[in-house]
């Protein structure tokens, strides 16, 4: 597994139902199965708040953010 892929599973680990996806282009997908918005919500406040070098660009699909490394 990616090492990046690592650090934004840890990130969000505790949103319900939530994956990671790198594609081979290097793009970087985080989403959640869940149906709730909230589910959606909290990645994206966990990707933002936290000072791990991440950041949203925008959405990748339904329930996914675009995310890239800073």
């Amino acid at each position: 597994m990616h090492a990046t892929v690592k650090k934004l599973r840890a990130l969000v680990a505790d949103v319900e139902l939530a994956w990671v996806r790198r594609w081979p282009d290097g793009e970087l997908w985080v989403g959640t199965r869940s149906h709730f918005t909230e589910d959606l919500r909290a990645i994206h406040q966990r990707i933002s708040r936290h000072d791990s070098g991440f950041r949203v660009v925008g959405v990748a699909g339904p329930r996914s953010w675009l995310v890239e490394q800073q």
